[in-house]
């Protein structure tokens, strides 16, 4: 979709749910036992796909949502749609139910 419509400097970002990573390895081991070590020094707890900034500039459309750039240097025409009241972070977002993921894993 995106490099069929792309102008030159837009973010495509795909509307997908979000996914809890030990709700996946649940799926995914089955009855085998899963192993959860502590946190490590960096990583993150929930994933932002936009910033504040980014958001102001976000359009949604029926399968993806658009940022568009800043500034341009090029004749540019804004997308134009819905403006979307962004999720800030993953533990908010809509999730997928286990039917879903298993479809996704193409699990039986």
């Amino acid at each position: 979709m995106a490099i069929e419509f792309h102008q030159g400097g837009e973010i495509f970002i795909p509307n997908l749910k979000a996914v809890s990573i030990y709700h996946l390895a649940q799926l995914m081991a089955g009855s085998r036992p899963i192993q959860i070590t502590n946190q490590r020094g960096g990583e993150k707890l929930h994933e932002s796909l936009v910033t504040k900034e980014e958001a102001a500039r976000l359009v949604s459309y029926e399968t993806f949502n658009v940022i568009n750039p800043e500034l341009t240097t090029w004749p540019f025409r804004p997308w134009t749609s819905e403006i979307k009241r962004w999720v800030e972070d993953s533990s908010k977002a809509d999730q997928y139910d286990d039917e879903e993921l298993r479809a996704i894993l193409q699990l039986s």
